[in-house]
């Protein structure tokens, strides 16, 4: 049984450091439910939807598999993801410009939350799909040009 989980993350600037407000504001049974909740916070208490996430896990499965990461390790991983996406998208940055598009730096995070997770190439790229449609409502693309993002993502990420 999956469970799916509203959260909220913002990053903080202070100058001299940064730091994340995290909280999870919500668990819902279906992805619809978790979504329709997620309009409604943003609404009720005037948020900003792009701080909202809506992501999910499996109900009574170990979510900590990998053990420790260093910090070091969850960036290099990010740009990697960032340069597989830039590539497929034809976009000539290098990922710190990338990320300047808050847009697209939260399109980013919500697929990293499920990169390392899913190993089914077709399953990740309907999860990428989902997340394109719903961030920038680009229906253009094919099944087989998600399904070529998240091949790459695989084998990239898990080398």
């Amino acid at each position: 049984m999956r469970v799916h989980m509203l959260e909220y993350d913002k990053e903080v600037d202070y100058g001299d450091f940064e730091t994340e407000e995290y909280n999870l504001i919500g668990l819902y049974l279906s992805e619809e439910e978790a979504q329709k909740a997620k309009k409604r916070v943003a609404l009720e208490m005037n948020i900003d939807e792009e701080l909202l996430c809506v992501s999910s896990t499996e109900i009574g499965k170990l979510q900590w598999e990998g053990g420790f990461v260093s910090s070091d390790d969850i960036y290099h991983d990010f740009v990697t993801l960032t340069a597989c996406f830039n590539e497929w998208l034809g976009i000539d940055k290098n990922a710190e410009e990338s990320w300047e598009d808050d847009k697209y730096y939260n399109a980013l995070c919500e697929v990293e939350e499920v990169a390392y997770k899913i190993k089914d190439i077709r399953e990740l790229a309907e999860y990428i799909r989902q997340v394109w449609i719903r961030r920038f409502d680009d229906k253009d693309r094919s099944l087989e040009d998600y399904m070529q993002i998240a091949d790459n993502i695989i084998s990239t990420m898990n080398e």
